[in-house]
């Protein structure tokens, strides 16, 4: 089987994790600089987003349109990865919806922090972060606490979170969620074990670089 077609198949695999998900594809609308991105504080829906990160979740607030009339709340504080997006538990047990997502403030938790990253970076980690719930926001309750469950098993959770990094690829972040992956990896200063965490469970950037160039081949 040759490599186009390893890739192909894997993106069958991965299409199957995305079936009950409804997304907007954004082609050729991301900005793939800072320098083009003006921040409008009226166009970001999340609550909590610090004046430095404005332009990163306009860009982010415009391309997922689906979301915009779901609750989700930004949380600083020291987590061992970058970004953390998750349900308040407190709340979806009364059967309420809101999002959380955990950003890492404290670099000696891990390494890496959000600021230290490139904007495209940033914008790409941001991204796989609004994927996962755009997934959780497609699923019953029941369905999200059996997601939960499941990400403890590796084998789960590697499949779960490459088809989180496909979506954002197929949602247009391909360029940006390259970067960040570039990131991590290629930089020394970063923990060997957070890159092996990265490597395992995550699209690597070649991969992410094959897919992005398949699907704009199929929407030439």
């Amino acid at each position: 089987m040759s490599s186009r077609e390893n890739h192909l198949s894997l993106i069958r695999e991965l299409d199957r994790w995305l079936e009950h998900i409804n997304y907007e594809y954004i082609k050729d609308d991301i900005p793939d600089s800072e320098d083009v991105v003006t921040a409008d504080s009226s166009a970001i829906y999340i609550a909590n987003v610090p004046l430095h990160l404005l332009k990163q979740f306009t860009v982010i607030c415009n391309a997922f349109s689906e979301l915009k009339d779901t609750k989700i709340r930004l949380v600083f504080r020291a987590i061992p990865m970058t970004m953390q997006a998750r349900p308040n538990i407190w709340q979806l047990l009364i059967g309420r919806r809101e999002y959380l997502i955990f950003i890492n403030n404290k670099k000696a938790k891990n390494g890496i922090v959000l600021e230290d990253i490139p904007f495209n970076g940033q914008v790409g980690v941001i991204s796989h972060e609004m994927c996962h719930i755009l997934d959780y926001h497609n699923k019953s309750i029941w369905q999200i606490i059996k997601t939960g469950i499941m990400y403890l098993n590796p084998n789960k959770k590697e499949g779960y979170e490459k088809s989180t990094d496909y979506l954002a690829v197929k949602k247009g972040f391909g360029l940006q969620l390259h970067e960040w992956s570039n990131y991590v990896l290629d930089d020394s200063s970063i923990a060997t074990g957070y890159k092996k965490v990265k490597e395992r469970f995550y699209l690597g950037p070649d991969f992410i670089k094959h897919v992005w160039d398949l699907l704009q081949e199929t929407d030439e």
